[in-house]
């Protein structure tokens, strides 16, 4: 597939393409993305980080505005999308963990998916789980339908977290009737 943005550039092209298989749970907008995404020069890691910060704080502000009016399916989608979009600008960030910038769009990126999960019904209800004398955090999302349910666990690898989770996989299972548990293990972003 020839790329639709960042041709010769395989690194941002695929982190782009990864990111369209959140559109499906509300993860993105493609139009924002691909806007966001031309904004970019191939290889500019720093312009790729102040691309995406500023669309997410953008959606994230409208997001606070459909929350504060009562709003509560466009707030919840746009919490969803600033989310994912935060995430996206610390992507490449993660030669150094202690960078500022890259805990900067974490945790934003949490803030506003927990805002987002306030706003479900069901609440999506964020967890600590107990581990080796710290805990783990994630999310619990109780499936459709009354009576005991299956639970799935979920969980990402080195670059992901609890809550992209979302997108791959924790609101479609959830959607269908399971239980759901998500979080970050151990050496995540989390």
């Amino acid at each position: 597939m020839r790329p639709a943005v960042f041709e010769g550039d395989d690194a941002f092209w695929f982190e782009t393409l990864r990111s369209f298989s959140h559109a499906a749970y509300g993860g993105l907008d493609f139009g924002e993305v691909l806007a966001t995404a031309q904004k970019i020069e191939p290889g500019d890691f720093d312009g790729w980080h102040d691309e995406w910060l500023a669309l997410a704080e953008r959606i994230a502000g409208e997001a606070r505005c459909s929350e504060k009016r009562g709003y509560r399916v466009s707030g919840h989608d746009s919490f969803l999308r600033a989310s994912d979009y935060y995430q996206m600008a610390g992507f490449f960030l993660h030669g150094n963990p202690a960078d500022p910038p890259i805990t900067i769009a974490f945790d934003l990126s949490v803030a506003c998916f927990r805002n987002a999960a306030a706003l479900f019904d069901p609440r999506i209800e964020p967890v600590q789980i107990p581990f080796e004398g710290t805990t783990l955090p994630g999310y619990f999302y109780r499936g459709n339908g009354a009576g005991a349910r299956p639970t799935v666990v979920i969980h990402g690898g080195f670059d992901g977290t609890a809550e992209e989770n979302h997108f791959f996989g924790a609101a479609a299972f959830a959607e269908r009737g399971y239980h759901v548990l998500s979080f970050d293990g151990p050496g995540q972003p989390g």
